[in-house]
């Protein structure tokens, strides 16, 4: 799981929050998580991709 993952390397997690029908979460994959500086900036996090396109969020805590 990424929250013991996080523990064991001792870093911050970052949680992207989406769904299918989220224009900006599509943004954010095309044009941000794709630059190399925020590529580069990312090792300093255990990066979690959390869909939230069916769950609304309910079932979200057990996956994490």
């Amino acid at each position: 799981r990424a929250m013991k993952l996080a523990r064991q390397q001792t870093k911050p997690m970052m949680i992207d929050f989406y769904a299918d029908w989220c224009i900006p979460c599509k943004e954010l994959d095309k044009f941000t998580f794709t630059d190399p500086l925020v590529i580069e900036k990312s090792r300093n996090f255990i990066m979690v991709k959390a869909d939230l396109t069916q769950s609304g969020g309910q079932t979200i805590k057990g996956r994490i």
